[in-house]
């Protein structure tokens, strides 16, 4: 499913696909996305909210999704976000799982 589609849906979050599992949803009267998704280390649903419009978020993901790398297809986000992004894994989630003592 991709950007066209997820439009269409008009639903309080748009599911982007079924592979990846996450949503992300529009912050009205900001260029901003809130990204849900479960982390793979956890299971737990957590949200970001990062700096790009839905439209944006939308094109890069199906740029993603169409076999680019994740790095190109959001050139804007952190390390951290992209990360999200892909595992629905926070910082907070890794420090605990494999940070140093």
């Amino acid at each position: 499913m991709g950007y066209s589609d997820c439009l269409m849906n008009r639903t309080p979050y748009f599911l982007c696909d079924g592979n990846h599992n996450i949503e992300a949803t529009e912050i009205i009267g900001e260029a901003k996305t809130l990204v849900r998704k479960a982390s793979q280390l956890t299971g737990k649903l957590t949200e970001i909210i990062i700096g790009i419009d839905i439209q944006t978020f939308f094109q890069a993901f199906d740029a993603w999704d169409a076999g680019e790398l994740l790095q190109d297809a959001f050139p804007t986000l952190s390390a951290d976000e992209r990360e999200f992004i892909k595992t629905g894994i926070t910082p907070q989630e890794w420090d605990a799982m494999f940070g140093e003592d």
